[in-house]
């Protein structure tokens, strides 16, 4: 193993953890979330490029007010935080297979605002 694969997998392994936490909202540990929300300032500080990160402030920055606020977030928002996160991976150099949630929680919000009002 080189390298660039331990570190794809470190970002793999920690955005994972992010990615989860966007699909099944619920109360967690505060330190859970300030742990994720330091990974996000190392990676913002330590691993973007210089040319590249006037792009990706606000992709840090949308993520750092999502785990804030969390879990006191709108499935709209979700949708947007895993657009984010696809963002890093692009200027990373990452492959990111899991576009297809902001879509996927999109549609779950739009289905379950149609749905009738239980009694």
């Amino acid at each position: 193993m080189n390298i660039s694969q331990y570190f794809s997998g470190w970002v793999n392994n920690e955005m994972a953890l992010i990615l989860m936490l966007i699909q099944h909202v619920r109360e967690r540990d505060p330190k859970t979330l300030e742990r994720m929300q330091q990974f996000l300032e190392d990676m913002e500080h330590h691993f973007t490029v210089l040319d590249s990160r006037r792009p990706l402030y606000w992709a840090y920055r949308y993520l750092a007010v999502y785990l804030r606020v969390y879990p006191h977030v709108k499935t709209k928002s979700a949708g947007r935080a895993v657009e984010m996160i696809g963002r890093i991976y692009d200027a990373l150099g990452l492959e990111f297979k899991c576009r297809h949630l902001a879509v996927n929680l999109e549609s779950a919000k739009e289905s379950s605002s149609h749905a009738p009002a239980s009694a």
